[in-house]
């Protein structure tokens, strides 16, 4: 069956792909490789060119590991945590940022590129996902436990998010996948703010923005070689108003399935426990007839032991009258007779 919600960076890949062949880029790092599919095809668009691929991913999925084995050449896979871990990868021509979506992991990323591209005299192309709703200004957190305690905003792994409700018990959720703040916007909260203030510490940097798909940010600096080739290839995507109209349209849709699916699912929980009381009250009702028919048997029995005490105390009278009834009798008439 397929994904009911595209939401892979693979969705960008023409856009992208198309940005690395402008930029003659040879060295590609990508944060974050989810199930490997997006990562795959960067393997195979640099592998022809002479190109690799580092991608940096603490618990990367089996096929990423495989593919790493598969391609030693190409693609070179760290197992380490951003953004400590970009300090020790050299210099790329291009960043694919995808891995955690919080304020200060994505802050901190572009800060790590920015020291490396400098020293190295180089102008790196960034593309970053997620620079829209629902982690634009809110952060998620894959595990809160590696931030600095400072860093992290109040948050839970209990609720989703609404379009229109914000924080919600429903919505668009992890199931304790991740967790995600509990409340949206304000300073050091989300991907995209992270971006925008890094972008006021680095005014020679610009960004352009494709709403869609969660939105995907390309960053780069002004005085990028390939600058002009850049522009004119995002420009018809940068905050495209039809982009943005279907974006939320599809959202909308989908917050709908889940709340149906919700519905469903509430549903089905009230009918199971009422088809359990029905049953239970089956079995109480099949107890109770078990039971009456146990005392009707005993009340029988009793009825029965009755009979025969009667019948016995019965014989017992007629004995006793019998052997003493005739000189009780004879007594009583010669009493009798002296008075």
């Amino acid at each position: 069956m397929p994904q009911l919600l595209i939401h892979s960076l693979i969705e960008f890949q023409e856009i992208i792909l198309g940005a690395l062949e402008l930029a003659d880029a040879r060295h590609i790092v990508e944060v974050g490789s989810e199930s490997g599919s997006f990562s795959e095809r960067l393997v195979d668009w640099a592998g022809p060119r002479g190109g690799r691929v580092t991608t940096i991913d603490p618990l990367p999925d089996d096929r990423v590991r495989a593919m790493a084995a598969r391609h030693g050449d190409t693609h070179r896979l760290v197992l380490e945590r951003t953004p400590a871990a970009l300090d020790g990868v050299a210099a790329a021509d291009a960043y694919v940022l995808d891995g955690d979506h919080n304020y200060y992991v994505v802050a901190n990323e572009l800060r790590a590129i920015h020291r490396t591209a400098a020293q190295a005299g180089s102008a790196p192309l960034l593309f970053m996902h997620d620079v829209a709703w629902p982690w634009a200004r809110r952060d998620l957190y894959y595990d809160p436990s590696f931030l600095p305690q400072g860093e992290v905003h109040e948050h839970t792994y209990d609720h989703g998010v609404d379009l229109d409700a914000g924080l919600v018990r429903g919505g668009f959720r992890s199931n304790g996948a991740y967790a995600i703040s509990l409340h949206e916007g304000g300073p050091r909260n989300g991907v995209l703010t992270a971006i925008e203030d890094f972008c006021g510490e680095h005014p020679e940097y610009e960004l352009f923005v494709v709403p869609a798909v969660f939105g995907l940010g390309v960053l780069f600096p002004k005085h990028h070689p390939k600058r002009d080739a850049l522009v004119e290839h995002l420009r018809p995507y940068h905050q495209n108003p039809l982009l943005r109209r279907l974006e939320e349209n599809r959202l909308r849709n989908y917050l709908r399935v889940i709340a149906l699916q919700d519905w469903s699912a509430s549903l089905e929980a009230r009918q199971m426990a009422e088809a359990r009381r029905a049953e239970e009250a089956l079995e109480e009702r099949d107890r109770l007839r078990l039971e009456t028919e146990r005392l009707a048997e005993e009340n029988s029995v009793l009825k029965r032991e009755l009979a025969d005490l009667r019948d016995e105390l019965s014989g017992e009278r007629g004995q006793w009258y019998s052997k003493l009834g005739s000189k009780v009798d004879s007594t009583v008439r010669c009493a009798v007779k002296r008075k």
